[in-house]
């Protein structure tokens, strides 16, 4: 299944993300039990994206990275790459404190984040203590230079295996290659692949990461706009980051291209889906959806909900939140934009137990759509938390009246943490823990700090 959610509604502020921004929300989450402490703004997290892969060379904390050579044809033998100058990202010291700006936990206990300090989301941490205490795992990417401040991305499915992928900051124009860094030793040591982006550099904006199991996994990088169409690149893992093969391109197209991706999620090595939102420019909401590892796509039109026929008619309908739950199985958010007021009016969650041959639709409260089981689910929408507990048959409100957004990890029905960012731009990473499953949307802060 995949895990990198919602890891998803941070954009840089690029023109990428101008052209995205109008197919998302923001989420919100309950009001802390305690004041939040006044920290610098979030700095804009993405999941990460990616381009064609040059060269894979090992590495150990510390080392020089390496860069990438001239973009070979699709299945050369890539050459070695080359050394380039420049610091490593060093680590913190024991007792200082950071910022987590996007957390991924697997358990009560053990987890993953990116952050820093400063506005800095360039390090990468883990914690074995539920989140009061964190290990700077950060891999030796170089420090920024010539005005460029790295950004790590990250995808993280176990205690051993993650994925780091290095981007600019600001979006935009990216550097000769970009860096995706990976461990299956939990942090210990990482080797490094380089993206060869030359042939991007009027734009690029990476957004999605997702793997499946410690091999098999997907980048999806958003390379262009124009005429309603977002341009994208995906490229896959099958040997767990060592080596990558583009599947689909601007060149390639695939049938893809057209209007802004927001979400991608797999079930297994084949089986996966892309959700787009053309704001009304397509009339017909649609999903893609691929059975073969993401080389071809295929376009499933929706129909309209239960009990609406007329719903396309005066409502932008498109596709958010994917969860592939089975290669049959998954949900889907449709959101619906009122044509006199464009604002969201209508929500509706679209289910297949079939691979997408028919929907079962349903009302869903809005918001984004997070399921951890085919059964339960949240929807996280601005001053309240719903939860389901039978597919999205019904839902029951844990909390409102809340004024901050949030990225979410939640490990199960009782334990749950988020990245907290307030109308002011201060952060927080806050955690809730429910009485035998009994959630009152209460969250407490943590201040986390450099284990000693």
């Amino acid at each position: 299944m995949n895990e990198n959610r919602p890891f998803m509604r941070w954009l840089s502020i690029s023109i990428a993300a101008l052209f995205l921004m109008s197919c998302g929300l923001t989420q919100g989450i309950p009001f802390l039990s305690t004041p939040a402490p006044t920290v610098p703004a979030l700095a804009s997290a993405l999941p990460p994206g990616a381009t064609p892969l040059l060269a894979t060379a090992t590495a150990q904390p510390g080392a020089s990275p390496l860069a990438s050579t001239p973009t070979p044809p699709p299945g050369a033998t890539l050459p070695p790459a080359t050394s380039v100058s420049g610091p490593v990202i060093a680590h913190f010291s024991s007792g200082e404190k950071i910022e987590i700006t996007y957390i991924h936990m697997l358990d009560s206990v053990r987890g993953w984040a990116v952050g820093g300090v400063s506005k800095a989301s360039d390090h990468v941490f883990r914690t074995k203590d539920g989140g009061q205490t964190w290990q700077d795992v950060t891999p030796p990417q170089p420090a920024a230079g010539q005005g460029i401040q790295w950004q790590a991305l990250g995808a993280f499915f176990d205690t051993s295996s993650a994925w780091v992928e290095y981007a600019p900051q600001s979006g935009g124009p990216a550097p000769l290659s970009v860096s995706i860094w990976y461990t299956h030793d939990g942090g210990a040591s990482w080797q490094v692949g380089l993206l060869d982006t030359s042939a991007y550099q009027e734009f690029f904006n990476p957004s999605h990461l997702v793997f499946v199991d410690s091999q098999h996994g997907w980048m999806l990088a958003h390379v262009g706009v124009g005429m309603m169409h977002d341009y994208v690149v995906i490229a896959a893992t099958s040997d767990g980051g060592v080596s990558w093969q583009v599947l689909m391109d601007p060149v390639k197209d695939g049938g893809i291209q057209s209007c802004p991706k927001n979400g991608m999620a797999f079930a297994d090595p084949k089986t996966g889906w892309l959700t787009p939102d053309c704001n009304g420019v397509d009339p017909t909401p649609h999903l893609f959806q691929t059975v073969d590892g993401g080389s071809t796509w295929t376009r499933l039109d929706l129909p309209a909900p239960a009990g609406q026929p007329d719903l396309f008619t005066n409502n932008s309908c498109g596709m958010h939140s994917p969860s592939a739950f089975s290669a049959l199985e998954g949900a889907f958010d449709m959101k619906c934009v009122d044509n006199a007021t464009f604002k969201v009016e209508h929500d509706y969650l679209y289910r297949t137990a079939d691979g997408g041959k028919t929907w079962q639709t349903g009302s869903y409260p809005g918001g984004d759509l997070f399921f951890f089981s085919p059964q339960w689910g949240l929807a996280l929408y601005q001053d309240l938390i719903q939860v389901t507990m039978d597919g999205g048959q019904h839902w029951t409100l844990k909390s409102q009246g809340i004024t901050w957004n949030g990225q979410f990890s939640f490990v199960d029905t009782g334990i749950g943490w988020a990245v907290a960012t307030n109308a002011a731009g201060n952060v927080a990473l806050v955690k809730t823990v429910s009485n035998a499953g009994n959630w009152d949307g209460t969250w407490d802060i943590l201040r986390p700090q450099i284990a000693p």
